[in-house]
């Protein structure tokens, strides 16, 4: 599923209940971080990955983010192939 915004991704996520949610931190409504963070205290979701390119002018940081429950953070523009390692990695565990 795909939300608009930060609310729709939490409503998104109660309703499927994936293993991994992968937003954007600067999202209309309710930001990345407060939507990851009430996704995660719902049990919603196993993993979320944030990723953005304008934290910084947001006034959040990295450190912000992982303390808050990231299972990891991606800077915009990333290499393709930067997440897909990230993701066989997590699925490496899954499978262990």
């Amino acid at each position: 599923g795909k939300g608009k915004d930060g609310v729709e991704a939490v409503s998104l996520a109660k309703e499927l209940r994936p293993d991994l949610v992968v937003m954007d931190v600067s999202m209309p409504r309710m930001n990345g971080v407060d939507a990851m963070k009430a996704i995660l205290k719902a049990g919603s979701a196993k993993r979320v990955l944030l990723m953005s390119g304008e934290y910084r002018s947001m006034g959040i940081t990295r450190d912000e983010m992982m303390r808050e429950g990231a299972a990891a953070f991606m800077e915009k523009p990333f290499n393709v192939s930067e997440l897909f390692s990230l993701l066989d990695g997590w699925a490496g565990e899954e499978r262990k």
